[in-house]
């Protein structure tokens, strides 16, 4: 299940978002963001912007293709998202 779903598909009941909410917790977004670029920003985009009470840490990005993946992600985070924190997951965790 995703951050918004819980109960019914009416109400936040039962979500992790709901969850966040109580405890007062911010929230880290993980995308997978295979074969995409723009859409990723778009996707982020409808997150940040569908519950204005949730606290975001900000968004780790999984299964980039290369730093120029990375690079247009970054550019169309740069202009269509609120987020500070845009980061590559390999660059922050590593299991040998």
């Amino acid at each position: 299940m995703g951050l918004f779903d819980g109960y019914d598909g009416r109400s936040e009941a039962g979500s992790t978002a709901e969850m966040a909410k109580w405890l007062s917790l911010t929230v880290l977004l993980v995308v997978d963001a295979r074969s995409m670029s723009r859409s990723a920003a778009a996707m982020v985009y409808g997150f940040e912007n569908f519950d204005r009470e949730l606290k975001w840490a900000g968004v780790v990005l999984n299964h980039l293709g290369s730093n120029t993946h990375f690079r247009f992600i970054r550019e169309a985070f740069d202009s269509n998202s609120h987020y500070r924190y845009l980061i590559k997951f390999h660059d922050i965790v590593s299991f040998n």
